[in-house]
């Protein structure tokens, strides 16, 4: 019958070969990746329009991005209404909040800031408004072509835009592109806390993109699991290049040192536990 200590040991040699399996499996996944980047280079075209003959077929376009369904993004509760791929509310509150050292002092905050523990004069109200976000729907265009609504994430040309606060609870006024509410008699001059600070942005429709992928029918798809889009018009071995950095870079050497090191530990403590 094996006993507690021997199940131990075991379960380390088992770490261990269960890291070497996966870096096997890490690396053997990095050199399909390498042979399918050097496939896409081999065999990529460029392309303008949509041509029948091009199916399954690696290609690079490059075009101006919008929107399958133009419907207006809108945020209703400031009056915010764009005609664009994202639009987004950010959403600040002026709290109390207690240093290191116990002393209290107020800023703006992104999240509520719990002041259960502080005293009675420095509770912070409840928050009110909240962080907004809204995308299209349905697929992007660029030319003849469709693309997941996913390339979004890729895209950093976000714009402000100050809306208007459609109640009547806070009065408002704009402060470097960005609208504060408040409550007081008085005209604006400092916040104080209870008062919010909203940014609205947006990423306008028309921006120019590049994408490389797969034609499938009139979409285009991550062609071997590899789908690259960038902003802007770039350079097709540019955006595999970088890719790839991107890709198996650091994450490749990281997985490296991490793997020794477990199944260097799982060894060790096995060893060392059967002969103590």
């Amino acid at each position: 019958m094996i006993g507690k200590k021997d199940k131990e040991i075991n379960y380390w040699y088992a770490l261990a070969s269960f890291t070497g399996v996966y870096w096997a499996y890490y690396e053997w996944s990095q050199t399909e990746n390498l042979k399918s980047m050097h496939n896409l280079k081999t065999n990529l075209l460029h392309v303008k329009f949509f041509e029948k003959s091009n199916e399954g077929k690696p290609i690079y376009l490059t075009g101006a991005l919008h929107p399958s369904d133009n419907t207006p993004l809108r945020d209703e509760k400031f009056g915010v209404v764009v005609s664009g791929l994202s639009l987004r509310r950010r959403v600040e509150m002026f709290q109390y909040f207690q240093d290191k050292d116990f002393n209290i002092y107020s800023k703006w905050s992104s999240v509520p800031i719990n002041s259960s523990k502080f005293p009675t004069q420095y509770l912070n109200p409840k928050w009110r408004f909240h962080d907004y976000f809204s995308t299209t729907r349905g697929l992007l265009q660029i030319g003849d072509f469709k693309v997941d609504s996913g390339m979004l994430k890729n895209l950093k040309s976000w714009r402000g835009i100050v809306g208007q606060y459609k109640g009547e609870d806070y009065k408002q006024i704009e402060e470097q592109g960005k609208l504060v509410l408040f409550k007081s008699k008085k005209k604006y001059t400092v916040p104080k806390v209870g008062f919010y600070r909203i940014e609205h942005e947006f990423i306008p429709s028309g921006l120019p993109v590049s994408v490389i992928g797969k034609q499938y029918g009139n979409k285009i798809v991550p062609y071997k699991g590899i789908f690259i889009a960038k902003e802007g018009f770039v350079n097709a071995n540019d955006m595999i290049g970088s890719y790839f950095c991107e890709s198996s870079g650091v994450g490749l050497w990281m997985t490296r040192f991490i793997c020794s090191l477990g199944i260097l530990t799982g060894i060790y403590q096995g060893t060392f536990k059967r002969n103590k």
